[in-house]
């Protein structure tokens, strides 16, 4: 009578069954590394992130508001940034000897600030693309040694393409529009800014967008809102809460 035959009490199916187990186990390891990495595909492909997120030193998701003192790479930065689809606001922006924006005693404005709109974050002397004076002046410069350029349109920021025309800033420094006295205006009317000689009180300009270019090629569009905290003066003459710009911008 012959014996029942089973494969796994068998020197010969033990090997079997050991050898089918095994590539079981090493199916569903490689299976489950496949759909790791499609799950890492789709994640470097979210519509949520954009090609700036991936140079930026502070990214910020979509309708998200990071604060500068918690997330710039550049001590001393101060001030937040949201996103709003491709357009980047920023907030208070000031630099100083000290992370605080002002409610630390120790507290002091730099004499320069320095932003890299490609990083959504303020930068040094190094790796600025603009610089912002952290005085009473208000200019703005771009940084030649890079290729940049500063540039201006009369129309309105959402409106504004690479295709435009611009006007090129003086001297790479777009600062004062005019000065209003009791006598008149007077000034170059190139700048992004009023200046009320009564009240001591400065006003962006209506309309106007300003304009990043590198070697000729507009990167960026940006306008100003104001250089004062919390977006508007702490007095109706002679405020004090200033220099903080609030800002917006987006690549073209």
């Amino acid at each position: 009578m012959l014996g029942y035959f089973n494969p796994i009490t068998t020197p010969e199916g033990a090997h079997k069954a050991t050898k089918k187990k095994w590539n079981a186990m090493v199916f569903v390891w490689g299976f489950g590394l496949l759909a790791l990495a499609s799950c890492n595909k789709e994640d470097s492909m979210s519509p949520s992130l954009s090609l700036q997120d991936e140079k930026a030193t502070v990214v910020v998701p979509d309708g998200a508001t990071r604060n500068y003192d918690d997330y710039s790479d550049v001590p001393g930065t101060h001030g937040t940034v949201s996103r709003s689809g491709s357009v980047y606001s920023v907030r208070d922006f000031a630099q100083g000897s000290t992370p605080g924006g002002g409610t630390d005693s120790t507290w002091a404005e730099a004499g320069t600030y320095y932003f890299n709109f490609t990083q959504n974050d303020g930068s040094d002397s190094t790796a600025y693309q603009i610089t912002f004076t952290g005085s009473a002046s208000g200019d703005i410069k771009a940084r030649t040694a890079g290729g940049y350029s500063l540039a201006y349109i009369d129309k309105s920021f959402s409106t504004v393409t690479s295709s435009d025309s611009f006007t090129a800033a003086t001297s790479n420094t777009i600062g004062l529009n005019y000065i209003t006295t009791p006598g008149g205006t007077s000034g170059s009317g190139n700048g992004w800014y009023n200046y009320n000689l009564s009240t001591h009180i400065v006003t962006a300009v209506s309309g106007r967008t300003l304009i990043l270019l590198q070697n000729g090629t507009p990167k960026f569009k940006f306008k100003i809102n104001s250089l004062y905290s919390g977006g508007s003066p702490n007095a109706p003459s002679s405020a004090t809460n200033y220099p903080y710009y609030s800002f917006d911008y987006e690549a073209l």
